[in-house]
This record gives C-alpha cells, structure tokens and sequence, in this order.
C-alpha cells in the first residue's frame, strides 16, 4: 500500500482479528496516523473493535486509529423510520415467558457437541436487535411474499421463479423500502440505511498516559440523501 502512494483507504477486514495488527502495520509504514491518511472500514469492522479500549497515549494503535471512520448499513435508527420503530416494539415485546419458551423450543440440538451454547434470550439480547436482525427479518418476508407471488393453487414453483418473483418483490420493511435491483438482485443503496462513524479520543482526562477513543454518529444517509448529524474529526 505504501508503493501506491495513496492516502485515502477503504479497508474490507475481519475486524476482531485483523485491525489492530493492520492499523500498528500501517502507522509503522508510514500511512496511517500521520495527518495526510485517511482510513475508512466497511462493517466487517464494528464500533467495539476501535473505540472504548485503553490505549498508550501516542502509541501506533492510539496514532493510526484517531480519526478513522466506519462506513455501515443499519437496519435503522429509532425515531427514524416508522417502520423500523414498529419492528423495533415487536422485537422488546418478545421479552416474555412465553415467547422466550417457544422461541427456544425452535434453537437446534447438537448432544454430541457439548461446547456448542445456545443463544442466551435475556434482557440485554432483548434491548436492540442489532445491525442484522432487521435485514434478516426483512429477507425472509420478501422470499415469503415471493412464494406467495408465485405459487398457483395445487402446483408448486421451482427455485428459478421463485427467484425472479423475489426480484420483483416491492414493500415497506423494517429496515426501508424494499427494491430489489431485478439484473443483479443487489438491494437498490437508496433504499437503505447508511451510518458514518467517526473515532475521536474520548474527554477523559487522567495521567495514567492512556487514551480512550469514541463512536461518534456523524452522517446518516436516509431516503437518497446523506443528513449531518455531527462534525468529523480527521486524523489532523
């Protein structure tokens, strides 16, 4: 990367193994951390993965990481979208005895893999769905209502034209409008959820000589256009 001579990076990784190891790698390189380099990460690289760790003040890590962004799909953000705050009650209003129970009931079985756990159903699990759930929720309506498209009474369809029903498959989901692109299958981008992160050191202060860096919401991209939410600290 050095030999590109570029200095703005979007970086596709595994976070939660590969980012400190590249960020330290890249600062050593001399192309991260110093001013005049941009980093970008899609959302293989989560929030936890950069900000609310104790860092040595002026260390690679803390130098490089300043001012990095990520750029995400969101299923949504409260207050944003009706659809997405009436998934979100359903989701909370699944915290009960009796839908914890059967929805259990469904978790699959695997005696023979003892360090196999399943998913814990608590109060914390129940709190937000997350960044996949709502697109999880949303895939298999659309596959739902595709089958519906195009089943006839007392026939069956094949995969082929299940397929191009989905394709065509048009309703407001819990993460947006949902419009399929029909060539490729890729969802329409102005359709979804985009949120910009930015990783600013945190106003603590304290002479332990480390640094705590932040998630701060910076940009929204909703209904095709991007919306400001907050100023972006660069690495400068």
């Amino acid at each position: 990367l050095q030999s590109t001579k570029f200095r703005y990076f979007f970086a596709i990784i595994e976070g939660s193994t590969d980012y400190e190891p590249l960020m330290i790698e890249a600062y050593r390189q001399g192309i991260a951390g110093t001013g005049e380099h941009f980093w970008m990460f899609s959302d293989s690289v989560t929030p936890k993965e950069i900000a609310g760790h104790n860092q040595e003040r002026g260390s690679p890590l803390h130098l490089a990481s300043r001012g990095a962004c990520t750029l995400a799909s969101i299923g949504g953000m409260q207050g944003e979208s009706k659809t997405y705050d009436n998934f979100l009650k359903a989701w909370k209003g699944l915290n009960n005895d009796d839908d914890r129970s059967y929805i259990q009931s469904k978790h699959p079985q695997y005696p023979g893999e003892p360090e196999y756990v399943p998913q814990v159903m608590d109060d914390t699990f129940f709190s937000s769905p997350g960044w996949v759930a709502p697109f999880l929720y949303d895939s298999t309506i659309a596959l739902g209502l595709a089958a519906c498209n195009v089943t006839r009474r007392d026939t069956y369809f094949d995969g082929t034209s299940h397929f191009r029903a989905t394709l065509k498959t048009r309703f407001e989901g819990a993460t947006g409008s949902i419009v399929l692109d029909e060539t490729t299958g890729t969802r329409e981008p102005n359709s979804a959820f985009f949120l910009m992160t930015n990783y600013v050191e945190a106003d603590v202060k304290n002479d332990s000589g480390l640094v705590t860096l932040k998630a701060s919401e910076v940009d929204i991209f909703r209904n095709g256009k991007w919306v400001g939410m907050s100023p972006f600290v660069f690495n400068d």
